[in-house]
C-alpha cells in the first residue's frame, strides 16, 4: 500500500471522487443527478406525478368519456381534483423548499405526502385484491412505493439540525432587584 503525503493524498482522494462521480455517459450522469435531486426534493417528484395523475380523469372526462360515463364516474373526477390539489400543494412546498435552501420540510408536508401516498397504495391494493378495479392499478401502487422510498431516503440523508448538549448555551436567568427592606444603619 502506498503512503502519500497529506496534500498528495488529498489530491488523490479528490481525483478518485471525481472519477466515481462521473460514469462517462452523459445519459447515466444526467439520470444520477436527476435522481439525487429528487431525493433531495421529494415533494417535487410526488407533486409532479400527482398533478399528472389528478389531471388524467379530468382530461378523460372532457375528451374521451361519453356523457353517461361522466355521470357514472363522477367520483373519479372528484378524486382527480383532490389528487391535483395535493400535487399542487407539494409542488409549491418543494419549490419553496428548494428556493429558500431550507434543510427540512415542515411536518405538515410530511403528513400530506406520506399519508396520501400510503393511503392511495393501500386503497388500490385492497380494491385490486377484491377485484373491484383492474390489476393495472398495481402500477400506481408501485409508483406510490417508489415515492415512499424517496421520502425514506430523504429522511435518512437529511442533515441533523440538533446541537449537542455541550454546545447549547446555559439557560438565561433573570435577576430581580432585592425588594427586602435594608437593615438600619448603626451609627
Amino acid at each position: 500500500m502506498a503512503v502519500y503525503p497529506s496534500t498528495e493524498r488529498q489530491r488523490h482522494l479528490e481525483n478518485l471522487r471525481r472519477m466515481m462521480a462521473s460514469t462517462g455517459s452523459p445519459i447515466l450522469d444526467w439520470a444520477r443527478n436527476f435522481l439525487n435531486y429528487l431525493v433531495r426534493h421529494p415533494p417535487l417528484a410526488q407533486g409532479g406525478y400527482y398533478v399528472i395523475r389528478g389531471l388524467w380523469p379530468l382530461i378523460g372526462a372532457a375528451f374521451f368519456w361519453s356523457r353517461e360515463d361522466v355521470a357514472t364516474f363522477w367520483h373519479a373526477q372528484a378524486t382527480g381534483v383532490l389528487i391535483l390539489a395535493i400535487g399542487v400543494t407539494l409542488l409549491v412546498a418543494g419549490a419553496r423548499h428548494a428556493s429558500e435552501g431550507r434543510e427540512a420540510q415542515p411536518p405538515e408536508i410530511w403528513c400530506l405526502a406520506l399519508g396520501s401516498a400510503l393511503g392511495l397504495a393501500v386503497l388500490q391494493t385492497v380494491l385490486v385484491s377484491r377485484r373491484e378495479i383492474s390489476a393495472v392499478h398495481l402500477l400506481d401502487v408501485g409508483i406510490q412505493a417508489v415515492l415512499l422510498f424517496l421520502w425514506a431516503v430523504h429522511w435518512f440523508r437529511r442533515p441533523t439540525t440538533s446541537t449537542p448538549p455541550a454546545a447549547q448555551s446555559p439557560p438565561a436567568t433573570l435577576t430581580l432587584p432585592d425588594s427586602s427592606p435594608s437593615p438600619p444603619v448603626a451609627g
